[in-house]
């Protein structure tokens, strides 16, 4: 986007209005609206190019206001003087303008580039050189990376459709990284659900949802986008260290009541099927050029998954969250949150419930989650856990002791 808002400012101040016609029709615009803008009589510049200015602007000897004015724009205390040229720049990009997943270009007086929540301020004359945008993940990074490397990294795992971390397990993905660093290694590890039926939903937010009507025996919805996910994470954390990765099949959830006579099949015939997802996972790992361990869970873990599972459930349900109350101030009232949240979700899965039943079943998943947290920290010292089901629940995965993570940004209902 940026490229092509250069290049139509350079056509512009060259008074090519025939070529900036062309351009501007050639990368998606319609001709009617590309014809106005091109034709329009823009207020001209400083009589300097686009490229000496952005040297000067390197040089800290120019203003963002003439940056902006290189663009076709011209800038009151208000709004741009000039409507048009104003009006090119929104139809090029778009103001705001997205820059990655969390990052606007405003349209104001003085153009910035803002991390959500004021986290960030950047000089749009920066963004314009290409100058590395740093983030809150970048910055607890920079003790571990150099700065550039950092601000790359950061921003690769926002281009991974992963959630911002907090700023606690921002700490700890750093530390994650430290030790990985120093041991040579970096182990990336995750579990994904069964291979359940799921439909299209025609919302873009949560473009999918499961049936629950019945369950296969190839590479599921969690499933897919973790192998995505982990792809992109690969690539990213590569550069910095050798990464090896660990995938696990939730094949505990072959206990949830009657959860196999909805499906329609035996325990036997659920687990069997999760051992052929098992397979089709590692194929289709191996199809992106990753070599990976994919496993069973329950049958990897076993008693030690059940032990953990067991005291989990039996302290939250008397209101006993562990660590997880040192990452959210109310746990009780995010469970709440969490069953009107997902309701639906839960319907499908178990059938018709309450308030308090749908409550009572999201702190049984929660204490899977903290039995699959523990375990995978304790099995993988120093890893990164990596989800991509509801970004939401990974908290419990902190029950008994914090550990670093990514998630994706949620995309089922």
């Amino acid at each position: 986007m940026l490229n092509q808002m250069q290049m139509a400012a350079q056509l512009y101040q060259g008074g090519d209005h025939a070529r900036l016609l062309e351009y501007l029709c050639a990368i998606g615009m319609s001709e009617p609206h590309a014809r106005e803008l091109a034709e329009d009589k823009l207020t001209r510049p400083e009589p300097e190019t686009l490229a000496q200015l952005l040297a000067k602007v390197g040089s800290n000897a120019c203003t963002t206001t003439k940056v902006v004015r290189a663009l076709g724009l011209q800038s009151t205390t208000k709004t741009p003087q000039n409507v048009h040229a104003w009006r090119m720049a929104a139809a090029l990009g778009g103001f705001p303008v997205r820059i990655g997943p969390r990052y606007v270009v405003s349209g104001n007086t003085s153009p910035f580039l803002k991390a959500r929540g004021g986290l960030e301020h950047v000089p749009f004359a920066k963004l314009l050189l290409g100058e590395p945008v740093g983030t809150p993940l970048s910055a607890a990074l920079a003790s571990v990376l150099p700065s550039t490397q950092g601000v790359r990294v950061a921003r690769q795992i926002h281009e991974a459709r992963c959630v911002e971390p907090n700023e606690t397990i921002r700490a700890l993905i750093a530390q994650t990284l430290r030790i990985a660093r120093e041991r040579g290694s970096l182990t990336l590890c995750g579990a994904c659900c069964p291979d359940y039926e799921y439909v299209r939903t025609g919302n873009p937010s949560a473009p999918f949802k499961y049936t629950f009507a019945k369950v296969g025996d190839g590479v599921g919805l969690v499933a897919k986008a973790l192998i995505e996910t982990m792809v992109q994470l690969h690539t990213v954390f590569s550069e910095v260290v050798p990464v090896k990765i660990v995938v696990y099949m939730a094949d505990t959830e072959v206990r949830g009541d009657g959860l196999c006579e909805k499906l329609g099949v035996t325990p036997e015939e659920f687990l069997s099927r999760c051992v052929r997802s098992t397979k089709a996972v590692q194929v289709a790992l191996g199809e992106r050029g990753i070599v990976a361990e994919v496993r069973m869970f329950h049958e990897h873990f076993g008693q030690r998954f059940d032990n953990h599972e067991s005291q989990a459930r039996k302290r939250m349900l008397v209101g006993d969250y562990g660590l997880i109350a040192h990452l959210t101030k109310d746990p009780n009232k995010l469970v709440r949150e969490l069953a009107e949240k997902y309701r639906s979700f839960y319907v499908n899965w178990y059938g018709p419930m309450t308030d308090a039943e749908i409550e009572r079943r999201i702190i049984l998943q929660a204490a899977d989650y903290a039995a699959y947290g523990k375990l995978l920290a304790d099995e993988h010292d120093g890893c990164l856990q990596v989800a991509a089901d509801r970004p939401d629940m990974q908290i419990f995965g902190a029950f008994y002791k914090h550990v670093s993570y990514l998630v994706r940004r949620r995309y089922y209902e």
